[in-house]
């Protein structure tokens, strides 16, 4: 797993009250890169497109609720990439499965959804 600095990436326009919030892109082979971006307290769609759909090109982004560290959180993957072969995210998935399984312990994982592609886990909710 490789640490970077977090980069800052687009902010829309005429928000007086941005604050950072981090996220970091978890890669299928289990790279991760850091990112901070600027949002208002509960960003608009157009506001979450313009950070999280540069991520994403030439297709939709999908969210998904997870629950890690004890944290309600969001996270964003492609839409279809089940239907694009995309590679397996063990990580991405680890944490999209932690939700079910803290409130389903006996549930076998391999029973639940995966992740695949590319995952944006944000370090707080930004989905309303």
């Amino acid at each position: 797993m490789t640490r970077n600095k977090p980069r800052y990436t687009a902010a829309p326009p005429n928000h007086s009250l941005l604050s950072a919030v981090e996220y970091v892109a978890i890669h299928p082979s289990g790279r991760e890169d850091r990112f901070i971006a600027r949002l208002s307290p509960e960003p608009t769609f157009a506001e979450i497109s313009a950070v999280v759909g540069p991520h994403f090109p030439n297709t939709h982004f999908e969210h998904v609720s997870v629950l890690w560290d004890n944290k309600h959180l969001d996270m964003f993957v492609d839409e279809i990439g089940q239907l694009k072969h995309l590679p397996y995210n063990i990580r991405a998935t680890k944490i999209y499965r932690n939700n079910w399984l803290q409130r389903h312990p006996d549930t076998d994982p391999d029973l639940l959804s995966d992740i695949v592609g590319l995952a944006l886990l944000f370090s707080r909710r930004i989905w309303f």
